[in-house]
C-alpha cells in the first residue's frame, strides 16, 4: 500500500502540476485548460507493463504494485480533471471550494461505493441464476458511478470502492460456477473496452491531425512534455526509494526491503494508455466554453505523450528487466508461491479431514464412507469418485477447505496470488461436483 499510495497520489499530483505549468508556458493554454491537460496526462497505465510482465520475468509482487497504482491513479486524475473542467466552464476557480469539493469526492465517493457494494452483495445473496448475477455485475459499476457523476463528482472512486468490496466478498456469497463464468465475461469486457478506447482515440486523432495547423510545433510541445514527465517519474521513484532507507520502509513491517532494481522497473513503466485520450474526449462535454482549437491541441499533445511514453518504454522493458536481473527475483517468488501453494493445499486437506471427523462423529455419514473419503484426501488424489452419499459431503468439505484458505490469507501465511489459485481449484471442483449431483 505504501508504494501504491506514493505513486498514485503523490506522483499523479506532481505530474498534473508540472504538465499544467509546462503546457501553459509553452502553448499558452488558459490555466484551467492547462490543469485539465495536466490531469489527463498525469496517470500511468499498467496494461502494457502487465501484458509484457510474464514474458519479461517481472515478479508478480511488482506487477501488483503497478496494477494497484493504475487502479487508484485513474480515479484521482479524473477527479482533478473534473475540478479543472468546472473551473474552465465557469471561468473562475476558488481554491477553498475546490479543496472542499476534492475532499468530498475523495471521502464521500468511496463511502457511497461501499454502500452500493453492500447492497449489491445482499441482492446477489438471494439470486441463484448465474445469468442474472452476471448481469448485475455488469450494472454494478454504473450504479456506483452515475449518482456521484450527476452530483458533480468523478464517479470513478465510487465505482472502484464498490468493485473492491464486491471482489472481497464474492467468495463468501457467489456460487463457484457463477464466479467462473463471470471472470470469463469480465475478461472479454475489459479487452473490448480497452480496444474501443484506443480505436476511438485513433479515429479522433486522424480528424484532429487533418484539422490542426502547425502540427510539427505541437509535436515538439508534446515531446517536451513527455520527456519532462518521464524525468519526473524517474526522479520521484529515486527519491522515494532513497528517502525510505533504501526501500526498506516502503514495505510493510516484516517484509523484505524493495530492491532498487524494482524501483527502476517502476520508473521505466510510467506509460500512458487509453484512459488519457478517453478523458480528453470527455472534456468538450464537460466544458461548454472550450474552443475547438484548444481541444484539438490538447488531444494532439495527449496522443504524442502516449506514443512517447508507451512505445519506447514498452520495447525496452524486457531488455531493462533482463539487464537488471529482475527475472531472478521472479523465479524466487515463483518458488515461494509453490511452497505456499503446497502448504495451503495441505492445510485445506487437513481442514476437510477435520470436518469429516466431525461429520462421522455426528452420525451424518457412515464410518466406511468416511474412511474412503479420508483415504482420498490423504493420498492427494486430484479427482474423486462420484457417489450419491459422498457428493454432498464433499461439497461440505470443500467449504471447510475454503474457510481454512481464507483464514491463512487473513493471517498473512499465504499471499493473494496463492489464495486466488487455490480458490479457483476449489471452484472448479465444486462446480464439477454440482454438475454431477444435478445429473
Amino acid at each position: 500500500m505504501r508504494p501504491i499510495a506514493l505513486l498514485a497520489f503523490g506522483l499523479v499530483l506532481a505530474n498534473a502540476l508540472l504538465a499544467a505549468f509546462t503546457a501553459q508556458r509553452l502553448i499558452g493554454l488558459p490555466w484551467a485548460l492547462a490543469f485539465a491537460l495536466g490531469a489527463v496526462l498525469s496517470p500511468t497505465d499498467p496494461a502494457a507493463a502487465s501484458t509484457i510482465a510474464p514474458r519479461a520475468g517481472i515478479p508478480a509482487r511488482l506487477t501488483a504494485i503497478l496494477e494497484g497504482e493504475g487502479l487508484v491513479n485513474d480515479a484521482l486524475a479524473l477527479t482533478l480533471l473534473r475540478l479543472a473542467a468546472t473551473a474552465a466552464a465557469t471561468g473562475h476557480f476558488s481554491f477553498q471550494s475546490g479543496a472542499v469539493r476534492f475532499l468530498a469526492i475523495v471521502v464521500g465517493e468511496p463511502l457511497y461505493g461501499w454502500l452500493v457494494g453492500v447492497a449489491v452483495m445482499f441482492l446477489r445473496s438471494h439470486i441463484f441464476d448465474p445469468r442474472l448475477e452476471i448481469t448485475i455485475t455488469l450494472l454494478t459499476p454504473f450504479a456506483a458511478y452515475l449518482a456521484p457523476e450527476y452530483l458533480g463528482g468523478s464517479g470513478i472512486l465510487a465505482a472502484m470502492a464498490a468493485g473492491m468490496y464486491v471482489g472481497a466478498r464474492r467468495a463468501d456469497i457467489v456460487p463457484a460456477g457463477t464466479r467462473l463464468h463471470a471472470s470469463s465475461v469480465w475478461e472479454t469486457v475489459e479487452f473490448l473496452l480497452n480496444g474501443a478506447l484506443f480505436m476511438m482515440a485513433g479515429v479522433e486523432l486522424q480528424r484532429v491531425v487533418h484539422a490542426t495547423a502547425n502540427t510539427l510545433r505541437l509535436f515538439e510541445y508534446g515531446l517536451a512534455i513527455a520527456c519532462i514527465l518521464i524525468v519526473l517519474g524517474a526522479l520521484w521513484c529515486a527519491l522515494m526509494w532513497a528517502f525510505f532507507r533504501g526501500g526498506k520502509a516502503l514495505l510493510e513491517e516484516g517484509e523484505r526491503r524493495m530492491p532498487g532494481r524494482h524501483m527502476a522497473v517502476i520508473a521505466w513503466s510510467g506509460m500512458r494508455g487509453p484512459i488519457s485520450p478517453a478523458a480528453t474526449l470527455s472534456i468538450p462535454l464537460s466544458v461548454p466554453r472550450i474552443a475547438g482549437g484548444d481541444f484539438q491541441t490538447m488531444l494532439f499533445i495527449t496522443a504524442v505523450v502516449i506514443a512517447v511514453t508507451l512505445v519506447p518504454p514498452g520495447i525496452g522493458l524486457i531488455p531493462i528487466v533482463r539487464g537488471l536481473h529482475v527475472s531472478g527475483d521472479a523465479a524466487r517468488e515463483q518458488s515461494e508461491d509453490e511452497r505456499q501453494f503446497a502448504f495451503g493445499e495441505a492445510e485445506a486437506a487437513r481442514a476437510a479431514i477435520e470436518q469429516l471427523v466431525s461429520l462421522e462423529t455426528e452420525g451424518r455419514i457412515s464410518r466406511e464412507t468416511a474412511g474412503k473419503i479420508r483415504e482420498d484426501y490423504e493420498d492427494r488424489l486430484s479427482e474423486i469418485e462420484s457417489g450419491t452419499e459422498r457428493q454432498p459431503v464433499l461439497l461440505v468439505l470443500i467449504e471447510a477447505e475454503r474457510a481454512r484458505i481464507e483464514r491463512l490469507r487473513a493471517e498473512g501465511r499465504i499471499n493473494d496470488r496463492v489464495t486466488a489459485e487455490l480458490e479457483r481449484l476449489l471452484d472448479l471442483r465444486q462446480s464439477a461436483l454440482r454438475r454431477q449431483t444435478a445429473a
